[in-house]
């Protein structure tokens, strides 16, 4: 490993055994709300306010019978990732874009119920995966329901990132749309020559109503005096082919939904490469052996 590798990842390992979970706005360990019909999946509503917004929406949903569970799986993740590290096992890290969480409107959160249920089913095509360890920043709330989760500051998010790219021997892209953020973490993992270890999965198109949708509730959030919407650009053809043609192993979700068994062979299959070059790279090197 480079010297400047090093010292990157050593700052990274000093700021993680010192972190802690983030609040929300008000001070308020970060929840996730849950209809008392148990109806909806859990969502977050606070992401992006102010702690006087912060209050107010708090207060309405908690009036409502709204149940509330904790959100920041913090601990979880250090603990794991920590361990993996001190003793030389395996992690998969797991990156995605935000675009839905950029926005503060409430009614924007109840979008991401789509996207957490597509994130629970990648998940589920790595059940015998080593651990999957997340990021958030205080923009996010969807990852953190069903794996552990580190919460980063976003003036320390590139860092971080890069860091874990290092590490990490086995990465999961999800790439919903053209989200600046994620496509320059595809562009560090090429710069680091990962790619044949990451698996970039790719959303299915918004359709017409849920774009139409997202639109409405960007022109209330305006009229309410929450920050603006931005809706990204979808990724299409063009933009899969450029990134296969790096040598990331590329799933479209249309895909996954025809045929789930040859999507989990071909994970598989990735994974059993990319953990056996890991372990043959570590064996050799000693980078396993980083102080945390």
């Amino acid at each position: 490993m480079a010297e400047a590798s090093e010292i990157m990842v050593r700052k990274f390992l000093k700021w993680l055994e010192s972190s802690a979970p983030m609040l929300d706005p008000d001070g308020v360990t970060p929840k996730l709300y849950r209809h008392p019909d148990g109806a909806v999946q859990p969502f977050d509503l606070f992401s992006g306010l102010d702690a006087e917004q912060a209050r107010r929406v708090r207060t309405f949903v908690e009036s409502k019978g709204y149940e509330a569970t904790e959100l920041s799986t913090h601990n979880d993740a250090k603990v794991k990732l920590q361990n993996s590290l001190r003793d030389g096992h395996p992690f998969v890290l797991f990156l995605r874009s935000y675009s839905l969480e950029v926005s503060a409107y409430p009614a924007m959160r109840i979008a991401q119920l789509n996207e957490i249920r597509r994130h629970r089913r990648i998940r589920a095509l790595f059940a015998a995966a080593p651990p999957f360890i997340g990021l958030r920043n205080d923009m996010d709330r969807g990852s953190a329901a069903f794996f552990p989760t580190l919460d980063v500051p976003n003036e320390i998010w590139t860092h971080v990132v890069k860091a874990l790219i290092i590490l990490a021997p086995v990465m999961v892209v999800r790439i919903q749309n053209r989200s600046p953020s994620v496509l320059v973490e595809t562009a560090w993992i090429v710069e680091r020559g990962k790619q044949n270890a990451a698996i970039v999965f790719v959303a299915k198109p918004m359709g017409e109503g849920e774009i139409r949708f997202l639109k409405t509730a960007g022109k209330m959030s305006d009229f309410l005096g929450f920050p603006p919407t931005h809706i990204d650009e979808p990724i299409d053809s063009d933009d899969i082919r450029h990134i296969r043609s790096y040598g990331f192993t590329v799933i479209e979700e249309k895909d996954l939904e025809k045929n789930e068994d040859a999507v989990k062979l071909q994970v598989d299959g990735v994974m059993k490469t990319a953990l056996k070059n890991w372990s043959r790279s570590a064996s050799t090197s000693g980078e396993q052996d980083l102080p945390c």
